[in-house]
Order: structure tokens, then C-alpha cells, then sequence
């Protein structure tokens, strides 16, 4: 497997001098951890087939915190059963007892009134803070509050995908750790490297520069504020650098939490376009309706702690919506007609029972008091014989 080169620009010599020593540091570095492993990578605890987890043998971590590193073919659908979800505070139930599915490649709206849980389902998601969530699909989360970053706008892109540079880092480590390692090693380092190139694949790592321009370019950014700090853009403009953070990721499951905010109608129609030509899935939390009826080719609604799946744009989910809601509605209206009848019917006939009930009661009445008097009688008659 070919080692893949990084794209290098131009610079002064002082420039060149500079790069030139801080890459002398980081091989320095690399040797050093590269020396570690000699001396820990045959006996670190690894259980399980190396030969089917060469990443685990040598303790290589890809990805943020929860991510497992899977191959390229294996399937990236979710089904959660009988998920349930806390607010973060643990002290309300935000969903209860539904499932949880979604299709790798779709694009999803996800509706529901403020404070259903819209946002923390996405990060729970993004953290893997869901039992049973895959955990070799990469996310990434952009938020509407994006923390202070005092780095160069294109820097900041570059950097955006951590797994591009840790998948860098360990390469490096890896090619000098074959050198001088066990023989018996020597396979083992050779799968290894493999897998990491196999990952390079997947993330496109030899775009680079070249597609974070690309993307900045299609947001509005020009060049000279590309090498801007993002700390000093406005907090539109730094909306814009988060999204381009995600777009140049490009992860397995792009989450956006209102991600048209602060953008005129020229970005946000690039953003469309460009979301309906990415291959993975999307899912999107959006007050923007023209936006999500653009994107979406599903609408999950999140109402009364359960999860509901509509297919097609948000219009098309109103529509269904409405016409379930006005089926709904008759079907509990003859519900109430028929109670109402039967209430009727019980209390027409009961009041018919009781009458009858007083009729026979007063009638034995009468006849008990009938037998009395002609008890009487006859005592009378045989006192006036005696």
C-alpha cells in the first residue's frame, strides 16, 4: 500500500526553514512512541484475533471517544428497540419505549415542538451515549452555539476531522515501528497499515486543502478571509466555518441543529444543493420549512415521548399528519356516539325498571293489605256467631 501524500504549498524560506524543523520535532516524536510500542505491543493485554483486529493489538484509537473502527462494507443502518431517553438532567422522560430506525443514505427532518428533545437526542447520538447505537458510525454534531476558536479559518477546517489526523499520526508510527519490529510482528504491522489506509480511503484523505476551499468558497468565504482568525468573525460567519467543518468531514451521519441560521438565501441554496448530493445520511433540526421541504426525504415527529416515521418532505408530512389527526378525531367521534347512545339507552330503560319495580311493589302492597281486611273480617263474622 502506497503511502499518500499530503498537498504542500508554497512559502518564503523562513517559512520553508521552519516547517522543515517542526517536522524534524514530530518524527523525533514519533520514534520515540514508535520505541514505546516495541517495548509494550507484544504483551499489552490485547484479547481476541489479532489478524481480525490489528488496530486493537497495537492500541490504535481512531475516532472520537466511543467510535469503533469497523470495515468500509460493514452496514451503517440504526435500530434501536425500546428506546428510551432522559433529558439531561434525568429528571424527564423525552422519549419512551419506541424504536429508534434509521436508513444509512437518507435525508431526515426531525420535528417536534421545543423542548421535546430534539437537540439532545442528536447529542446523545453524537456521543454515543445510546445503548445499542452502532458505534462504527462516525457523527459529527453542529450545534447553533460553537465553542471560541482562535485559529485561521482554513486551519480550522483542516483540522475539523480528528480521525484524518490521528489516521496520519498512527501511519507515521506504524511505518517506523515495522522497521525494528518481532518478526513475528512483522505481519500483523503489515494488516495494520493496511487498515489505516483502508480508513484513509473512506474519509478521502487526499483532498485536503483543496476540497476545505473548495467548501469554504461555496459558504461565501474569500480567500483573504480564509487566513482570518475565526474568534473575529461575527457569529454568522462563524455558523458558516462550522458547517464547513461538517461538510469537509463528511461523516457517515451529518447531524444539523438549525444550520440555516444567519445565512442569506444564495448560502443556504448552495447548502441545499450540496446536501442533496451528499451520499450519507442527514438528519436536520430546522424551523426553516422551505428548506427541510428541499432536503428531506424523510420526517421523523417527535410528539408525546414517541417517535414517528413519515415519508417524504415536511409538506408531505403535514398532509399525512393531518389526515391521521382528522381520522383520528371521527374515529373518536363515533366512539363518543355510541357511549352517549348506550347512556341513553341505560337510563331510558332503567328509569322504565324502576317504575316497574314501585308498580309491583305497590300492588303487593295492596294486596297484602286486601288479605289483611279479610282476615279481619272473618275474625269479626266468628266473634258475632260465638
Amino acid at each position: 500500500m502506497g503511502r499518500r501524500k499530503k498537498n504542500k504549498g508554497k512559502g518564503s524560506k523562513k517559512q520553508r526553514a521552519a516547517e522543515a524543523a517542526a517536522k524534524e520535532a514530530e518524527a523525533n516524536k514519533l520514534e520515540e512512541e514508535a520505541a514505546k510500542a516495541t517495548a509494550t505491543n507484544t504483551n499489552n493485554g490485547f484479547q481476541g484475533d489479532p489478524e481480525d483486529d490489528p488496530l486493537g493489538y497495537f492500541n490504535i484509537q481512531i475516532g472520537p471517544p466511543g467510535y469503533i473502527a469497523a470495515p468500509p462494507t460493514t452496514p451503517k443502518h440504526v435500530l434501536v428497540e425500546g428506546f428510551k431517553m432522559m433529558n439531561p438532567g434525568g429528571g424527564e422522560v423525552l422519549i419512551d419505549g419506541c424504536d429508534l430506525k434509521l436508513t444509512h443514505g437518507s435525508k431526515y427532518g426531525l420535528a417536534g415542538k421545543n423542548g421535546s428533545g430534539k437537540t439532545t437526542l442528536l447529542r446523545n447520538m453524537k456521543d454515543y451515549a445510546i445503548e445499542d447505537f452502532p458505534k462504527h458510525i462516525r457523527m459529527l454534531h453542529v450545534a447553533q452555539e460553537q465553542p471560541r476558536d482562535e485559529s485561521k479559518v482554513l486551519d480550522a477546517v483542516l483540522n475539523a476531522d480528528e480521525m484524518r489526523v490521528q489516521l496520519e499520526k498512527e501511519y507515521e508510527r506504524m511505518e517506523i515501528y515495522m522497521e525494528d519490529c518481532p518478526d513475528e510482528e512483522v505481519q500483523l504491522c503489515q494488516l495494520a497499515i493496511e487498515r489505516l489506509d483502508e480508513l484513509q480511503g473512506e474519509i478521502n484523505f487526499d483532498q485536503g486543502e483543496k476540497m476545505a476551499v473548495k467548501i469554504l468558497t461555496g459558504l461565501g468565504f474569500t480567500p483573504e478571509m480564509m487566513q482570518q482568525t475565526v474568534c473575529s468573525l461575527s457569529g454568522g460567519w462563524r455558523m458558516r466555518v462550522a458547517l464547513a467543518k461538517a461538510l469537509f468531514v463528511e461523516p457517515d451521519y451529518l447531524l444539523l441543529d438549525e444550520p440555516t441560521n444567519h445565512l442569506d438565501f444564495p448560502t443556504v441554496l448552495w447548502l441545499q444543493q450540496y446536501l442533496n448530493r451528499y451520499e450519507k445520511t442527514v438528519i436536520i433540526v430546522s424551523h426553516d420549512r422551505a428548506f427541510l421541504n428541499g432536503v428531506t426525504t424523510h420526517i421523523i415527529h417527535l410528539h408525546d415521548q414517541t417517535l414517528t416515521y413519515y415519508k417524504g418532505n415536511y409538506d408531505t408530512f403535514e398532509v399525512v399528519r393531518e389526515q391521521e389527526l382528522s381520522r383520528q378525531q371521527g374515529e373518536y367521534d363515533k366512539c363518543q356516539l355510541k357511549i352517549r347512545t348506550l347512556e341513553e339507552f341505560i337510563k331510558k330503560y332503567r328509569d322504565v325498571a324502576n317504575k316497574k319495580i314501585k308498580a309491583t311493589s305497590t300492588e303487593k302492597g295492596m294486596e297484602q293489605r286486601d288479605s289483611g281486611q279479610a282476615r279481619a273480617r272473618q275474625v269479626v263474622q266468628k266473634k258475632k256467631r260465638i
